[in-house]
């Protein structure tokens, strides 16, 4: 950086090295800084270590009976992980046949048919199975989209944290992708951001999957996708990544085989920039508008 950069290790003309940031530079800072981070401590995103043929563990179970034993090691109170990852691939085709076969008209009957698809941990690894990227790759890209979106929007970089930073805007990128009559009302919102003394978790039967951020003055952040009258916990831990946050959600989505409402425009663009698949339905003239906007910025 210091090579690249050589104004930020020297005081040149009596000035504070800082004095010639740009807030691109700024902003391309703040991103390898998470990036070290993230390479630096233990993520709820890791890749599962799978076996690479699933004949391997159980070579004389059926679909069914892998089933079976999957919902039983998930009700043992200390399941064993090696486990759940190994029968999660081994039915991981079966399941998504039944998918295809069969039209779920809600979460709840989602998860009554398959109750290993409530636990987090097990949708990020029926995810990974889903979508061609890599879970690097997409936060490679989650940071060159925080760049542009940063010099589309002009979001201030903010002393006191950057998690703070990224929260605004995801929040700018909802509203320019939002229709002005519905900005106002909170529940059609994919992104709701609340205080946390003021966070509102409670949803409808009818309510879509959400993400749900509860602010804290510390700058902490923790979330919850809900729908449909269920709670799910996003974050393992109240310093989880935005980025680890935002891609709960879309997991859900996929993993869960569900449409995006049509207000949920901001899924669509989350949907094309990280994980590449263009594959996403409704497409209002406001996110074809911004979308052109944001290749050109790129």
């Amino acid at each position: 950086m210091c090579e690249r950069y050589p104004c930020i290790k020297v005081d040149i003309d009596g000035k504070h090295p800082s004095y010639y940031f740009s807030k691109k530079l700024s902003q391309k800072l703040r991103n390898l800084r998470q990036k070290a981070k993230a390479s630096g401590e233990s993520s709820c995103w890791s890749s599962p270590k799978l076996c690479s043929s699933t004949s391997e563990a159980y070579p004389s179970l059926t679909p069914e009976e892998a089933k079976v034993k999957l919902e039983a090691e998930l009700k043992r109170p200390d399941a064993n992980w090696s486990n759940l990852l190994s029968l999660m691939k081994y039915t991981h085709r079966d399941r998504r046949n039944q998918f295809k076969l069969v039209e779920f008209g809600s979460v709840p009957e989602i998860l009554k048919s398959f109750p290993m698809l409530k636990d987090i941990r097990l949708i990020r690894v029926e995810f990974q199975m889903l979508v061609s990227r890599s879970v690097e790759e997409m936060r490679d890209r989650y940071c060159e989209m925080l760049t542009t979106l940063d010099k589309i929007f002009g979001v201030e970089t903010d002393e006191e944290g950057e998690k703070a930073d990224e929260v605004m805007l995801l929040m700018e990128l909802q509203n320019a992708l939002t229709e002005k009559r519905i900005r106002a009302q909170h529940d059609l919102r994919a992104i709701r951001l609340y205080q946390a003394h003021s966070v509102e978790l409670t949803s409808t039967m009818v309510s879509p999957p959400h993400l749900v951020l509860a602010h804290h003055e510390n700058g902490d952040m923790q979330s919850w996708i809900v729908a449909n009258g269920i709670r799910i916990k996003g974050s393992s831990h109240i310093k989880a990544e935005l980025f680890e946050i935002v891609l709960d959600l879309l997991a859900c989505y996929y993993v869960w085989d569900l449409t995006y409402p049509k207000v949920f425009q901001i899924l669509s663009f989350l949907q094309y920039v990280l994980i590449g698949d263009k594959n996403f339905g409704f497409q209002s003239n406001k996110l074809l508008c911004f979308m052109s906007r944001f290749q050109k910025s790129q």
